[in-house]
């Protein structure tokens, strides 16, 4: 199944010109589980089975994904993308941005290679999603604007539309899916995505000895995520202003003492539980199955891992 996907998207990344060509093996070398296009193919399995366009589907989120983040890393002037250099840092600003377009078009290629057009519509409203999420997100932190509620849509745009999708033209192209089958499996995405943001950002407030790698990233970048979020919205105005200075002054060891002393940690815990229960009961109706186990081990992975 992903063998498959895996020549497709290299198929659809064939091309003659050798930069890009540089550009494309250095991505592929550091692709990571390619989780997302797995979703794809285990919602179409879980419905029958996939088709040719699943390899479409699959093949054009996980090229629209790779795009989003090489243009992320110029945005953020990230160095590194998956323990090794971005595609910024090996081939510069231009190179990164240029070979971003080419994936994102390229991403748009294939999902009209799945022949369905209400596919293309899926892909074409997520590329939107992804930007305004990431614009969301940053006009939040210049204006200091924390609330759980925008943090919700940020998460929303940035992450959980992605697996969203990804659900969704699983059962879109699957051999056996029904319109209530999509509707069903987007929203499981869509919590599951939802449940990936939060651990993400919880595994923020950890120590780098636990996760083997530096946190507190989103606090040197300015930004609260759910667990400051949650006592930033408790807390009386001294309060908030003191947190305020620290996140000015990106005093990461102090911000991640108060999400844990404050209860910051155990509701932002308390929400990816409560989420990752709703995903769960969108499965509820299909019989056991292999796949269906396959999707819950992935929830679970999701929901569990420590890095």
């Amino acid at each position: 199944m992903m063998e498959q996907f895996r020549q497709t998207c290299a198929q659809a990344l064939q091309n003659e010109n050798a930069l890009l060509t540089q550009v494309v093996l250095h991505v592929q070398a550091s692709s990571g589980k390619q989780m997302r296009p797995l979703l794809v193919m285990l919602s179409a399995a879980l419905l029958g089975g996939g088709s040719d366009s699943s390899y479409h589907a699959a093949t054009a989120v996980e090229l629209l994904h790779v795009a989003s983040l090489m243009h992320d890393d110029v945005v953020d002037e990230s160095a590194m993308r998956r323990g090794k250099p971005s595609v910024m840092a090996q081939f510069g600003n231009k190179v990164a941005v240029l070979g971003g377009d080419y994936f994102l078009s390229t991403s748009l290629s294939e999902s009209v290679l799945t022949g369905r057009l209400d596919a293309v519509a899926v892909i074409s409203e997520l590329g939107q999603t992804l930007a305004n999420g990431e614009l969301l997100q940053l006009d939040c932190a210049l204006r200091r604007n924390f609330s759980e509620e925008v943090y919700f849509s940020v998460i929303h745009c940035k992450t959980a539309a992605l697996f969203e999708a990804c659900a969704r033209l699983g059962a879109m192209t699957s051999l056996g899916g029904t319109d209530e089958d999509a509707n069903r499996l987007a929203l499981f995405g869509e919590r599951l995505g939802r449940c990936f943001q939060i651990k993400d950002d919880l595994l923020d407030y950890a120590s780098a000895e636990e996760v083997g790698k530096p946190t507190g990233n989103d606090i040197r970048e300015g930004k609260f995520t759910l667990p400051l979020i949650h006592v930033y919205e408790q807390a009386d105005e001294a309060k908030r202003n003191e947190m305020l200075r620290l996140l000015e002054e990106a005093d990461v060891e102090r911000l991640q003492e108060m999400a844990r002393r404050d209860g910051g940690i155990r509701y932002a815990t308390q929400c990816l539980e409560r989420l990752k229960a709703e995903a769960e009961a969108c499965l509820s109706v299909y019989p056991d199955s292999p796949v269906k186990s396959s999707l819950l081990l992935y929830l679970d992975y999701v929901s569990s891992r420590s890095y």
